[in-house]
């Protein structure tokens, strides 16, 4: 199915001619072809995307009406950053409608610097988010919207959750309740079930990463470390998660798969139930030997 999904979409250049003629460096060409791997769509959705030297980059067409909305910079009102990773900020927006003003839809925006990216061959994290993002449909995995670039960023634009992050949760309670834990427990096994039937590890669960709607639900959310095409317990190779929350596997790098899911979903339920994680010191090495 998802296969087939990939086929409805459209490949498109996304430099002008002029601009290919200047690029002649072998790395320039390497970030030409990257950028024009990030606007090949994956989505289940007719989307379509065009690149000029304008902000207004991202063409967006609903499945259901015969019209193309352009999604840029221009289309969007920043109201607050409320959010700061490693790989990027992310603020809340408002979609702007003509003739309403401060009545749009609110949307959480992931902006991505391309020089942190290119610079530091970071590109495929950036890649797998949009690309897992824009295909996968569960009620308990925050939905990709609009996905457009600038000259200088990567924009993700998704549902906004109002509860904050698990995180911020488990601090002003210092521990959730049974029912709350159950419940968010619940939540997350599905979402991962469902990465899992499409072949999908996610590998970077934690509290920070699970964000609450505005119906009080769990939503799993920023999927850059994840890998895609891993239907066993072995066949993912890369070091990566947070070192609280890393499996035995991952520490011993003797492959990885599925079964690091399971892990994180131990780690998070033991956080959810008394505050803390189980394997937690402010010293690196010494927390390593407490696995």
């Amino acid at each position: 199915m998802k296969q087939d999904s990939f086929n409805l979409c459209q490949r498109v250049r996304i430099f002008e001619e002029s601009n290919e003629r200047v690029i002649t460096s072998p790395n320039s060409k390497q970030q030409a072809n990257a950028y024009q791997m990030l606007v090949r769509c994956q989505s289940p959705q007719k989307v379509e995307y065009m690149n000029s030297h304008s902000n207004r980059s991202t063409a967006y067409i609903h499945p259901a009406q015969d019209y193309t909305e352009v999604i840029g910079p221009s289309s969007i009102r920043i109201i607050l950053q409320i959010g700061k990773g490693s790989f990027g900020d992310v603020y809340l927006v408002e979609k702007r409608i003509t003739g309403r003003p401060n009545q749009g839809p609110k949307l959480a925006m992931k902006v991505l610097p391309k020089n942190k990216f290119l610079g530091q061959n970071l590109l495929r994290y950036a890649l797998t988010e949009r690309n897992i993002l824009s295909y996968l449909n569960h009620p308990f995995i925050v939905k990709l919207r609009y996905a457009f670039q600038t000259n200088t960023h990567l924009c993700l634009l998704m549902d906004f959750c109002p509860g904050g992050d698990l995180s911020k949760l488990i601090q002003r309670q210092q521990r959730l309740s049974e029912q709350q834990a159950k419940l968010y427990f619940a939540e997350i096994l599905t979402a991962l079930e469902h990465l899992h039937q499409n072949d999908i590890i996610y590998r970077d669960l934690k509290p920070e990463n699970v964000v609450i709607d505005q119906y009080g639900h769990a939503m799993l959310t920023d999927f850059g470390l994840s890998k895609e095409g891993i239907h066993d317990n072995y066949g993912a190779k890369s070091f990566c998660g947070s070192m609280a929350y890393l499996a035995p596997e991952m520490l011993k790098r003797v492959g990885h798969g599925r079964a690091v899911d399971w892990y994180h979903m131990g780690i998070l339920l033991y956080e959810m139930i008394t505050g803390r994680p189980p394997y937690f010191s402010a010293n690196r090495d010494e927390m390593i030997l407490q696995y």
